[in-house]
């Protein structure tokens, strides 16, 4: 599956080192160019100074709950030379895309929204999903994109650094290489997945593309978390909207899914139709759900097992909006709980104790990720939280990782 995706040469196309490395000097001059114009400090050229030489991997991950189970192409560029300056752009432009009153950033936040909201009785609830969003951005498209918003949200008066000087940058950035197989290729079309950017130039794809058809058409109710929507529309506008949806940028295509029985699920809500046009709200679980979470004699620490039933109790309050609902969903939870060895005291002790940090306690000022341990790594967290750094426990050696081989091997 994945050569076939490979085949798609407009997305990509064999290469050699020889233009990876080229790629490397570019970098490293054009960031040498910019720290002796001023535009950078020598911290930030350190920063994204291409030091790392390897070169990305390719792999993909299976969709188990779609028909085929197709891949979602990764391109993992941890420890490559475009992956610092990734990370430094992204932060340094994250602020473009905030404050969108189309996205939603949580379950939550969608629950908020919807609360009071009805359907009226030639409305109906629908989901636009982009196909493979990441790898149909076109660089152009891209790279215009961020360049507008830049001009709207920007002032480049007193900074150092300019717009242009950042689409430079940005430009070097989508400029992907990885092996595969042995192979070398290079990504034309897309965004690399792996890269902190990604997501950054999706966004503001697509926030761009909201705006323009929201000016000619607005529809009752839209909320989208990354490339996953929940649309309430009037049925015989549906089509036409779609069709706009597809006509604004021509790689960004939308697949369209109606409500079934009344319901449509979102994120981790399922959303009900009540014949009132009222809605309610439930706790969604995919078809795929195995019922397997955290056990309880896995190797991790208790504070893991903790927030694994106090966050799955926590919906309950959440997301059910009525009481058969959340009657429902506590004896789902109690027997998934059970079946994962999980003790029925232990429970209670979760749900009986509340979760609240002290406002008086002073939160660790750097935190550092250490192989966990039994006993020795609590040890050490109680050892440094008085100097001010938390400790977080990275479980190692999980089955995960022993089976999961999905990148090429390192020379």
């Amino acid at each position: 599956k994945l050569s076939n995706l490979l085949k798609d040469k407009e997305s990509y196309v064999p290469s050699t080192t020889s233009d990876f490395k080229k790629l490397v000097n570019s970098i490293n001059k054009t960031v040498d160019k910019l720290r002796k114009a001023g535009a950078l400090t020598r911290r930030e050229a350190l920063a994204t100074k291409a030091t790392d030489s390897a070169m990305a991997r390719f792999y993909g991950l299976p969709k188990v709950h779609k028909p085929g189970v197709p891949l979602r192409p990764i391109v993992s560029l941890r420890g490559t030379p475009t992956f610092g300056l990734s990370k430094w752009l992204y932060q340094r432009l994250c602020f473009l895309t905030k404050d969108s009153k189309w996205t939603v950033k949580s379950a939550d936040e969608f629950l908020t929204r919807i609360k009071h909201l009805e359907v009226e009785a030639d409305e109906v609830m629908v989901s636009f999903d982009v196909i493979s969003l990441f790898t149909s951005i076109p660089p152009a498209l891209a790279i215009e994109t961020i360049d507008g918003f830049l001009q709207e949200k920007y002032n480049e008066t007193d900074q150092n650094l300019k717009r242009v000087h950042i689409i430079e940058l940005l430009e070097l950035c989508l400029k992907t290489f990885f092996t595969f197989n042995g192979q070398v290729y290079e990504q034309k079309k897309g965004t690399p997945t792996g890269s902190p950017l990604s997501g950054l130039i999706a966004e503001a794809v697509l926030q761009r593309l909201e705006q323009l058809v929201f000016s000619s058409y607005p529809p009752k109710f839209w909320a989208r978390y990354v490339d996953d929507t929940f649309v309430i529309i009037k049925r015989s506008h549906l089509q036409a909207f779609r069709a706009l949806l597809n006509s604004i940028f021509p790689d960004i295509q939308f697949t369209l899914e109606e409500e079934v029985n009344n319901q449509l699920p979102f994120l981790d809500v399922q959303v009900t139709k009540l014949a009132d046009g009222k809605i309610r709200t439930t706790v969604y679980r995919k078809a795929t759900n195995t019922r397997r979470i955290l056990h309880f004699r896995s190797n991790h620490p208790v504070g893991h097992k903790r927030s694994c039933v106090r966050t799955l109790f926590r919906r309950v309050q959440t997301h059910c909006s009525d009481d058969s609902g959340k009657k429902e969903e506590m004896e789902y939870l109690h027997a998934l709980f059970t079946a994962n060895g999980y003790p029925k005291s232990f429970i209670r002790k979760c749900l009986r104790k509340p979760h609240f940090e002290r406002s008086n306690e002073e939160k660790p000022k750097f935190w550092l990720a250490i192989p966990y341990v039994r006993n020795v790594s609590e040890a050490t967290a109680r050892i440094l939280k008085p100097f001010g750094i938390g400790v977080a426990h990275k479980p190692e050696c999980t089955i995960r990782q022993q089976v999961m081989k999905p990148k090429d091997p390192l020379p």
